[in-house]
């Protein structure tokens, strides 16, 4: 590995200590497998592959939020904590108004299938009754053709 790597590959290895990962944590977030994170983190290995140090470094950023750059050049702060913080505010305010919006949207959609519903029952009803009314009438006209073959 040429210097620029061996960097890199110590900044990974400080993140994952500072962080308190062990390889076992490591394999079970990614396709890594624990043994081949310890040799790593116990510099046994002596090249770990460019896929490997990619899954490092994007599980290091993404779940960790540790800074991209940090780990690409080693400048800025490990830690990506006050972006963090000013995005799950912004996403905790988003979210609260779309709660609010779905929320309210959701009553009015229940509302209206309950209308909905009832209208149906109704209308079921109705139909079974004029079956039922249509049966009849139909009932009365054979009986009466028949009352009616009966006296011709």
């Amino acid at each position: 590995m040429d210097s620029v790597q061996d960097q890199l590959l110590d900044r990974i290895i400080t993140a994952i200590k500072s962080l308190g990962l062990t390889g076992y944590e490591i394999g079970e977030k990614t396709p890594l497998s624990q043994v081949g994170v310890d040799k790593i983190l116990n510099r046994t290995s002596s090249k770990p592959r460019e896929t490997t140090v990619n899954t490092l470094k994007d599980l290091l950023s993404k779940e960790y939020k540790i800074s991209k750059s940090w780990l690409d050049n080693g400048t800025g702060d490990m830690k990506v904590e006050r972006e963090v913080v000013e995005k799950n505010s912004l996403d905790i305010v988003f979210q609260d108004m779309i709660g609010k919006v779905v929320g309210n949207k959701l009553d009015e959609i229940i509302s209206y299938l309950e209308i909905i519903m009832r209208q149906n029952n109704e209308i079921k009803e109705y139909i079974d009754t004029q079956r039922v009314k249509d049966l009849v009438s139909v009932e009365k006209k054979r009986v009466i053709k028949k009352e009616k073959k009966k006296t011709d």
